[in-house]
Protein backbone atom coordinates (compact mmCIF):
# COMPACT_ATOMS: atom_id res chain seq x y z
CA UNK A 1 0.00 0.00 0.00
CA UNK A 2 2.86 2.00 0.74
CA UNK A 3 6.21 2.49 -1.15
CA UNK A 4 9.44 3.04 1.90
CA UNK A 5 12.48 5.70 0.37
CA UNK A 6 15.40 5.90 2.33
CA UNK A 7 17.28 9.08 2.07
CA UNK A 8 20.84 9.90 2.68
CA UNK A 9 23.20 12.60 3.63
CA UNK A 10 25.88 14.62 1.82
CA UNK A 11 29.52 14.49 3.02
CA UNK A 12 29.42 17.33 5.54
CA UNK A 13 33.32 17.52 4.37
CA UNK A 14 32.46 19.28 1.12
CA UNK A 15 30.73 22.73 1.60
CA UNK A 16 29.76 23.10 -1.96
CA UNK A 17 27.09 20.32 -1.03
CA UNK A 18 25.42 22.30 1.88
CA UNK A 19 23.92 25.31 1.50
CA UNK A 20 25.03 27.80 3.88
CA UNK A 21 24.94 31.54 4.23
CA UNK A 22 21.84 32.30 2.42
CA UNK A 23 23.02 29.97 -0.29
CA UNK A 24 19.68 28.87 -2.55
CA UNK A 25 19.16 24.84 -1.02
CA UNK A 26 16.54 22.29 -0.73
CA UNK A 27 15.09 21.29 2.71
CA UNK A 28 16.79 18.38 3.83
CA UNK A 29 14.87 16.58 6.92
CA UNK A 30 16.60 15.09 10.27
CA UNK A 31 15.12 14.25 12.94
CA UNK A 32 15.83 16.64 15.05
CA UNK A 33 12.87 18.28 12.51
CA UNK A 34 9.88 15.94 13.22
CA UNK A 35 8.85 18.16 15.76
CA UNK A 36 4.85 18.71 14.45
CA UNK A 37 2.62 16.82 12.42
CA UNK A 38 3.41 19.55 9.32
CA UNK A 39 6.64 20.06 8.32
CA UNK A 40 7.27 23.36 6.61
CA UNK A 41 11.16 23.99 6.68
CA UNK A 42 14.21 22.36 7.79
CA UNK A 43 17.49 22.96 10.31
CA UNK A 44 19.57 22.86 7.46
CA UNK A 45 19.42 23.01 3.61
CA UNK A 46 21.25 21.13 0.29
CA UNK A 47 22.76 22.43 -2.83
CA UNK A 48 21.86 21.02 -6.52
CA UNK A 49 25.83 19.73 -6.33
CA UNK A 50 24.92 17.78 -3.00
CA UNK A 51 21.43 16.23 -4.70
CA UNK A 52 23.61 14.59 -7.66
CA UNK A 53 26.32 13.46 -4.71
CA UNK A 54 24.11 11.39 -2.46
CA UNK A 55 21.46 8.84 -2.16
CA UNK A 56 18.80 11.49 -1.04
CA UNK A 57 15.76 10.93 -2.78
CA UNK A 58 12.79 13.68 -3.38
CA UNK A 59 9.73 13.35 -1.41
CA UNK A 60 6.36 15.12 -2.69
CA UNK A 61 4.57 17.04 -0.80
CA UNK A 62 1.98 15.22 1.31
CA UNK A 63 4.28 12.58 2.10
CA UNK A 64 4.51 10.97 5.63
CA UNK A 65 8.06 10.72 7.02
CA UNK A 66 9.18 8.55 9.97
CA UNK A 67 12.36 8.89 11.87
CA UNK A 68 13.09 4.63 12.22
CA UNK A 69 16.64 5.17 13.67
CA UNK A 70 17.31 5.81 17.38
CA UNK A 71 13.72 8.20 18.05
CA UNK A 72 11.79 5.61 16.50
CA UNK A 73 8.15 6.68 15.33
CA UNK A 74 8.51 10.48 14.97
CA UNK A 75 6.08 11.56 12.24
CA UNK A 76 5.12 14.12 9.98
CA UNK A 77 3.37 15.08 6.79
CA UNK A 78 5.76 17.34 4.26
CA UNK A 79 4.06 20.56 2.92
CA UNK A 80 6.53 20.93 0.36
CA UNK A 81 8.99 18.54 -1.61
CA UNK A 82 11.83 17.43 0.38
CA UNK A 83 15.05 15.26 1.08
CA UNK A 84 15.54 13.22 3.95
CA UNK A 85 18.39 11.80 5.66
CA UNK A 86 19.09 7.99 6.35
CA UNK A 87 17.18 7.90 9.25
CA UNK A 88 13.93 9.08 7.80
CA UNK A 89 11.68 7.09 6.17
CA UNK A 90 9.48 8.57 3.59
CA UNK A 91 6.27 6.26 2.60
CA UNK A 92 5.08 7.19 -0.87
CA UNK A 93 1.35 5.91 -0.30
CA UNK A 94 -0.89 4.31 -3.30
CA UNK A 95 -4.95 5.63 -3.69
CA UNK A 96 -6.43 3.10 -1.08
CA UNK A 97 -4.09 4.84 1.98
CA UNK A 98 -4.47 7.80 3.24
CA UNK A 99 -1.41 9.83 4.53
CA UNK A 100 -3.14 11.17 7.31
CA UNK A 101 -4.30 7.87 8.21
CA UNK A 102 -0.91 6.88 7.60
CA UNK A 103 0.62 8.85 9.99
CA UNK A 104 -1.65 8.30 12.77
CA UNK A 105 -0.84 4.37 12.60
CA UNK A 106 2.93 5.05 12.54
CA UNK A 107 3.20 7.19 15.38
CA UNK A 108 0.66 4.92 17.04
CA UNK A 109 2.79 1.76 16.10
CA UNK A 110 4.14 -0.66 18.95
CA UNK A 111 7.95 -0.56 17.45
CA UNK A 112 9.40 -2.83 20.71
CA UNK A 113 9.69 -6.30 19.54
CA UNK A 114 10.87 -5.08 15.87
CA UNK A 115 13.95 -2.40 16.98
CA UNK A 116 17.40 -3.75 16.88
CA UNK A 117 19.87 -2.36 19.56
CA UNK A 118 22.51 0.05 18.08
CA UNK A 119 25.53 1.08 19.73
CA UNK A 120 23.25 4.62 19.71
CA UNK A 121 20.38 3.35 20.31
CA UNK A 122 17.35 1.19 18.91
CA UNK A 123 16.77 0.96 14.98
CA UNK A 124 15.13 -0.46 12.44
CA UNK A 125 15.50 -0.64 8.81
CA UNK A 126 13.90 -0.86 5.27
CA UNK A 127 12.79 -4.22 5.43
CA UNK A 128 10.99 -4.33 8.69
CA UNK A 129 8.87 -1.07 7.75
CA UNK A 130 7.65 -2.69 4.61
CA UNK A 131 6.29 -5.59 6.58
CA UNK A 132 5.17 -3.56 9.00
CA UNK A 133 0.94 -5.05 9.98
CA UNK A 134 -1.39 -2.20 10.08
CA UNK A 135 -5.16 -2.34 10.19
CA UNK A 136 -6.36 -1.26 7.10
CA UNK A 137 -10.01 -0.10 6.95
CA UNK A 138 -11.81 1.46 4.27
CA UNK A 139 -10.50 4.49 2.78
CA UNK A 140 -14.07 6.25 3.83
CA UNK A 141 -13.07 4.96 7.44
CA UNK A 142 -9.63 6.34 7.13
CA UNK A 143 -9.98 9.75 6.51
CA UNK A 144 -12.61 9.40 9.36
CA UNK A 145 -10.46 8.09 11.77
CA UNK A 146 -8.22 10.50 11.08
CA UNK A 147 -10.23 13.87 10.92
CA UNK A 148 -11.03 12.54 14.60
CA UNK A 149 -7.28 12.36 15.93
CA UNK A 150 -6.54 15.12 13.74
CA UNK A 151 -9.17 17.16 15.52
CA UNK A 152 -7.25 16.11 18.71
CA UNK A 153 -4.74 17.47 17.24
CA UNK A 154 -5.43 20.76 16.76
CA UNK A 155 -6.53 21.10 20.35
CA UNK A 156 -3.43 19.55 21.81
CA UNK A 157 -1.31 22.22 19.54
CA UNK A 158 -3.78 25.23 20.79
CA UNK A 159 -3.04 24.28 23.81
CA UNK A 160 0.35 23.89 23.69
CA UNK A 161 0.60 27.21 21.91
CA UNK A 162 -1.23 28.78 24.91
CA UNK A 163 1.64 27.17 27.05
CA UNK A 164 4.41 28.82 24.98
CA UNK A 165 2.66 32.68 24.99
CA UNK A 166 1.95 31.82 28.80
CA UNK A 167 5.66 30.85 29.64
CA UNK A 168 6.65 33.69 28.08
CA UNK A 169 4.46 36.19 29.76
CA UNK A 170 5.50 34.88 32.92
CA UNK A 171 9.17 35.40 32.06
CA UNK A 172 8.40 38.92 31.21
CA UNK A 173 6.51 39.39 34.42
CA UNK A 174 9.14 37.90 36.22
CA UNK A 175 11.34 41.06 34.78
CA UNK A 176 9.11 43.52 35.31
CA UNK A 177 8.47 42.86 38.54
CA UNK A 178 12.22 42.56 39.54
CA UNK A 179 13.46 45.41 37.55
CA UNK A 180 10.54 48.38 38.25
CA UNK A 181 8.76 46.52 40.97
CA UNK A 182 4.71 46.47 41.63
CA UNK A 183 3.24 48.74 38.92
CA UNK A 184 2.38 52.34 40.36
CA UNK A 185 4.22 51.61 43.39
CA UNK A 186 7.46 53.61 42.34
CA UNK A 187 8.53 56.45 40.79
CA UNK A 188 12.34 56.46 41.06
CA UNK A 189 14.99 53.69 40.14
CA UNK A 190 18.77 53.04 40.72
CA UNK A 191 21.16 50.92 38.81
CA UNK A 192 22.93 48.34 40.79
CA UNK A 193 26.24 46.78 39.05
CA UNK A 194 25.54 42.83 38.79
CA UNK A 195 21.92 43.29 39.49
CA UNK A 196 20.83 45.82 36.78
CA UNK A 197 17.64 48.77 37.74
CA UNK A 198 15.84 48.21 40.69
CA UNK A 199 13.48 50.47 42.35
CA UNK A 200 15.39 53.20 44.38
CA UNK A 201 13.98 52.11 47.52
CA UNK A 202 14.84 48.07 47.46
CA UNK A 203 17.49 47.47 49.95
CA UNK A 204 20.89 45.34 48.33
CA UNK A 205 21.67 43.22 50.08
CA UNK A 206 23.22 39.56 50.53
CA UNK A 207 21.15 36.10 50.85
CA UNK A 208 23.28 35.55 54.26
CA UNK A 209 21.92 38.31 55.54
CA UNK A 210 18.46 37.47 55.03
CA UNK A 211 18.75 34.04 56.70
CA UNK A 212 18.27 32.76 60.35
CA UNK A 213 20.85 29.79 59.17
CA UNK A 214 21.25 27.29 56.50
CA UNK A 215 20.90 23.33 57.31
CA UNK A 216 22.41 20.53 55.46
CA UNK A 217 21.88 16.85 55.85
CA UNK A 218 23.17 13.46 55.82
CA UNK A 219 23.27 10.75 53.59
CA UNK A 220 22.87 7.63 55.75
CA UNK A 221 23.12 4.09 53.66
CA UNK A 222 20.20 3.45 51.05
CA UNK A 223 18.72 1.74 48.76
CA UNK A 224 18.20 2.29 45.08
CA UNK A 225 14.48 2.05 45.40
CA UNK A 226 11.86 4.39 46.55
CA UNK A 227 10.76 4.33 50.48
CA UNK A 228 7.31 2.83 50.91
CA UNK A 229 4.78 4.13 52.58
CA UNK A 230 5.98 3.70 56.97
CA UNK A 231 9.71 3.70 55.71
CA UNK A 232 12.51 6.26 55.61
CA UNK A 233 13.72 7.68 52.63
CA UNK A 234 16.85 10.56 51.82
CA UNK A 235 16.24 12.70 49.09
CA UNK A 236 17.93 12.08 45.42
CA UNK A 237 19.03 15.82 43.93
CA UNK A 238 16.35 15.06 41.49
CA UNK A 239 13.76 15.89 44.18
CA UNK A 240 14.58 19.33 43.89
CA UNK A 241 16.00 20.13 40.83
CA UNK A 242 13.10 21.53 38.76
CA UNK A 243 11.10 24.09 39.76
CA UNK A 244 8.77 21.71 42.24
CA UNK A 245 9.46 19.87 45.24
CA UNK A 246 9.26 15.86 44.15
CA UNK A 247 8.90 13.81 46.97
CA UNK A 248 9.19 10.59 45.24
CA UNK A 249 12.73 11.08 44.22
CA UNK A 250 14.09 9.33 47.35
CA UNK A 251 15.70 6.31 48.22
CA UNK A 252 14.48 4.08 51.06
CA UNK A 253 17.05 3.64 54.36
CA UNK A 254 18.86 0.70 54.51
CA UNK A 255 16.69 -1.74 57.14
CA UNK A 256 18.81 -1.06 60.33
CA UNK A 257 20.03 2.46 59.38
CA UNK A 258 19.10 4.87 62.11
CA UNK A 259 17.44 7.63 60.37
CA UNK A 260 17.85 11.79 62.01
CA UNK A 261 14.68 13.05 62.65
CA UNK A 262 16.10 16.65 62.71
CA UNK A 263 16.97 16.26 59.18
CA UNK A 264 13.26 15.04 58.12
CA UNK A 265 11.60 17.48 55.32
CA UNK A 266 8.74 19.91 56.93
CA UNK A 267 6.22 21.97 54.66
CA UNK A 268 7.56 25.07 54.38
CA UNK A 269 10.86 24.55 53.83
CA UNK A 270 12.71 26.29 51.06
CA UNK A 271 15.13 23.28 50.03
CA UNK A 272 18.64 24.11 47.47
CA UNK A 273 20.54 21.81 45.96
CA UNK A 274 24.00 22.26 47.06
CA UNK A 275 25.53 19.60 44.25
CA UNK A 276 23.83 19.28 40.73
CA UNK A 277 25.19 19.75 36.69
CA UNK A 278 26.29 23.47 36.40
CA UNK A 279 22.57 24.46 34.74
CA UNK A 280 20.67 22.82 38.40
CA UNK A 281 23.38 23.56 41.04
CA UNK A 282 21.73 26.50 43.25
CA UNK A 283 18.08 25.28 42.40
CA UNK A 284 15.38 25.79 44.90
CA UNK A 285 11.81 24.78 45.81
CA UNK A 286 9.19 25.21 48.20
CA UNK A 287 8.32 22.24 50.61
CA UNK A 288 3.94 22.81 49.93
CA UNK A 289 2.96 19.34 51.02
CA UNK A 290 5.32 16.21 51.32
CA UNK A 291 5.21 12.70 52.96
CA UNK A 292 6.28 11.47 56.65
CA UNK A 293 9.92 10.18 56.97
CA UNK A 294 11.97 12.21 53.97
CA UNK A 295 15.20 13.29 55.27
CA UNK A 296 17.51 15.76 53.55
CA UNK A 297 20.82 14.58 52.11
CA UNK A 298 24.09 15.68 52.11
CA UNK A 299 23.68 17.42 48.78
CA UNK A 300 20.25 19.20 49.71
CA UNK A 301 19.81 22.52 51.85
CA UNK A 302 17.55 24.07 54.10
CA UNK A 303 17.80 27.65 53.70
CA UNK A 304 15.77 29.01 56.89
CA UNK A 305 14.39 32.68 56.27
CA UNK A 306 14.48 35.55 58.71
CA UNK A 307 10.49 36.45 58.01
CA UNK A 308 11.42 39.92 59.30
CA UNK A 309 13.51 40.60 56.29
CA UNK A 310 12.03 38.03 53.78
CA UNK A 311 9.58 35.92 52.57
CA UNK A 312 9.93 32.25 51.95
CA UNK A 313 7.84 32.55 48.37
CA UNK A 314 10.11 36.10 47.52
CA UNK A 315 13.41 33.83 48.73
CA UNK A 316 12.43 31.09 45.73
CA UNK A 317 12.17 33.98 43.30
CA UNK A 318 14.79 35.67 44.03
CA UNK A 319 16.97 32.80 44.00
CA UNK A 320 15.46 32.23 40.37
CA UNK A 321 16.48 35.38 39.14
CA UNK A 322 19.25 35.43 36.23
CA UNK A 323 21.41 37.53 38.33
CA UNK A 324 21.23 35.18 41.32
CA UNK A 325 21.62 32.37 39.20
CA UNK A 326 24.69 33.55 37.17
CA UNK A 327 26.16 33.95 40.76
CA UNK A 328 25.97 30.97 42.35
CA UNK A 329 26.94 29.13 39.11
CA UNK A 330 29.57 30.85 38.99
CA UNK A 331 30.70 29.95 42.17
CA UNK A 332 30.11 26.42 42.09
CA UNK A 333 33.31 24.21 41.42
CA UNK A 334 34.00 20.46 40.49
CA UNK A 335 36.34 18.46 38.78
CA UNK A 336 33.54 16.84 36.95
CA UNK A 337 31.09 18.63 34.39
CA UNK A 338 28.72 16.45 35.47
CA UNK A 339 28.71 17.15 38.80
CA UNK A 340 29.14 20.41 40.59
CA UNK A 341 29.24 21.91 44.40
CA UNK A 342 28.48 25.23 45.63
CA UNK A 343 29.25 26.02 49.46
CA UNK A 344 27.46 27.33 51.85
CA UNK A 345 29.90 30.66 52.15
CA UNK A 346 29.33 31.49 48.31
CA UNK A 347 25.60 31.16 48.55
CA UNK A 348 25.59 33.21 51.81
CA UNK A 349 27.39 35.64 49.44
CA UNK A 350 24.99 36.29 46.75
CA UNK A 351 23.90 39.61 46.13
CA UNK A 352 19.67 40.31 46.16
CA UNK A 353 17.45 43.54 45.79
CA UNK A 354 15.26 43.16 48.58
CA UNK A 355 11.61 44.94 48.61
CA UNK A 356 9.90 45.59 51.40
CA UNK A 357 7.90 42.75 52.60
CA UNK A 358 4.67 44.26 51.50
CA UNK A 359 5.94 44.25 48.27
CA UNK A 360 7.54 41.23 48.17
CA UNK A 361 3.88 39.27 49.21
CA UNK A 362 2.46 41.22 46.70
CA UNK A 363 4.94 40.26 43.82
CA UNK A 364 4.85 36.22 44.90
CA UNK A 365 0.93 36.80 44.56
CA UNK A 366 1.30 38.39 40.83
CA UNK A 367 3.64 35.05 39.88
CA UNK A 368 1.68 32.49 42.02
CA UNK A 369 -1.36 33.49 39.68
CA UNK A 370 0.68 33.12 36.65
CA UNK A 371 2.26 29.84 37.62
CA UNK A 372 -1.12 28.58 38.29
CA UNK A 373 -2.42 29.35 34.32
CA UNK A 374 0.67 27.92 33.42
CA UNK A 375 0.24 24.57 35.39
CA UNK A 376 -3.57 24.70 34.65
CA UNK A 377 -2.52 24.66 30.91
CA UNK A 378 -0.07 22.02 30.91
CA UNK A 379 -3.05 19.85 32.81
CA UNK A 380 -4.91 20.31 29.52
CA UNK A 381 -2.45 19.76 27.61
CA UNK A 382 -1.12 16.37 29.52
CA UNK A 383 -5.38 15.32 29.88
CA UNK A 384 -5.66 15.60 26.41
CA UNK A 385 -2.30 13.60 25.28
CA UNK A 386 -3.64 10.75 27.47
CA UNK A 387 -7.46 10.68 25.94
CA UNK A 388 -5.32 11.28 22.23
CA UNK A 389 -3.56 7.76 23.10
CA UNK A 390 -7.01 5.94 24.62
CA UNK A 391 -8.61 7.03 21.36
CA UNK A 392 -6.00 6.32 18.85
CA UNK A 393 -5.62 2.84 20.08
CA UNK A 394 -9.57 2.17 20.30
CA UNK A 395 -9.72 3.86 16.66
CA UNK A 396 -6.81 2.02 15.04
CA UNK A 397 -7.64 -1.42 16.25
CA UNK A 398 -10.85 -0.94 15.24
CA UNK A 399 -12.23 -1.70 18.75
CA UNK A 400 -14.25 1.85 17.98
CA UNK A 401 -15.94 2.34 14.15
CA UNK A 402 -16.67 5.20 12.67
CA UNK A 403 -18.49 6.34 9.57
CA UNK A 404 -17.32 7.82 6.67
CA UNK A 405 -19.67 10.97 7.39
CA UNK A 406 -18.28 11.03 11.35
CA UNK A 407 -17.86 14.41 12.24
CA UNK A 408 -14.61 15.21 14.07
CA UNK A 409 -15.36 16.85 17.65
CA UNK A 410 -14.78 20.78 18.02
Amino acid sequence: MADVLIGGTPARANSAYWATNGTVGHPWVAIADLKSRHLERTAERITDEGVRRSNVKLLPADTVVMSFKLSIGRTAVLTTPMYTNEAIAGFRTGDGLDSSFLRHSLEHYDYSELADEAVKGATLNKAKLQSLDLLLPPLPEQRAIAAVLDAVDDTIERTEAVIAATEELRRALLHELLTRGVPGMHSEWKHVPGLGTVPACWEVTTLGECLDGIEAGRSPLAESRSARDGEWGVLKVSSVSWGDFRPQENKALIAGTQPEPRFEVRPGDVLLSRANTPDLVGRAVLVKTTPAKLLLSDKTLRLIPNRARITREFLLVALSTPSARTQISGSASGSSRSMFNVSQEALRGTQLALPPLAEQRRIAELLTTAADTLASARDEADALGCMKVTLADELLSGSLRVGAKTEAPA
